[in-house]
């Protein structure tokens, strides 16, 4: 079985968001090669943007906060009630650091067990048209894409394939899915649907 992944795949494992036990267990049939675990090499780049902006964030809270604190310990009746938020500026700074870490960590792995989809010009004119035909956005449009352009070089008759991506909204799309199915792959929006469905394929 051959299961697409993409960027809330890496994020939900790097930062052991709510799925990140039902990824790792997918992460895990890729390890014992159980399954063929694809990634569009876009969706490799896309989550240091989601992880560069959470750090920006921070720093912005980070200042502003560290600006508030020292404005106000100024006051002794404020200080000793103020005392413990005086580390939060670091500590997010640390968390910032961390998340990064995880990432990269994340992504040698998965470098090492999946295969990549390149993104070529011929798949990023199918993104601009899905975009425009589903009103998926441009991120989405190039995975959805990424996926399509490679169930098309498979052989003629493919073993079967899942699609997981948390993005209902965009690829619980009856077109989408219709044009997924003609491929024999199936769109699941769960970690926890698509580990089961491996496990269903593994035990058949």
């Amino acid at each position: 079985m051959i299961v697409y992944v993409e960027s809330n795949f890496v994020l939900e494992i790097a930062l052991g968001q709510e799925e990140s036990a039902s990824a790792e267990r997918v992460l895990d049939f890729a390890r014992n090669r159980n399954v063929e675990l694809v990634v569009p090499t876009f969706a490799l780049c896309e989550p240091f943007g989601t992880i560069t902006q959470r750090g920006r964030d921070g720093l912005r809270l980070s200042r502003t906060l560290a600006d508030h604190l020292r404005q106000l310990l100024r006051s002794e009746p404020h200080r000793s009630e103020l005392q413990a938020f005086e580390s939060v500026p670091e500590t997010l700074t640390r968390v910032h650091g961390n998340e990064m870490r995880l990432l990269e960590s994340t992504l040698r792995e998965l470098l090492s067990l999946a295969r990549t989809v390149e993104l070529t010009k011929e798949v990023f004119e199918e993104a601009l048209e899905f975009g425009s035909r589903f009103g998926l956005s441009p991120q989405d449009a190039v995975i959805y894409a990424s996926v399509l352009s490679d169930l098309r070089k498979r052989p003629a008759t493919p073993s079967r394939s899942i699609f997981v991506s948390r993005n209902y909204k965009d690829f619980e799309d009856p077109d989408i899915q219709r044009q997924l199915n003609r491929f024999k792959c199936r769109y699941v929006s769960s970690y926890a649907e698509a580990a089961q469905a491996v496990e269903s394929g593994i035990k058949t």
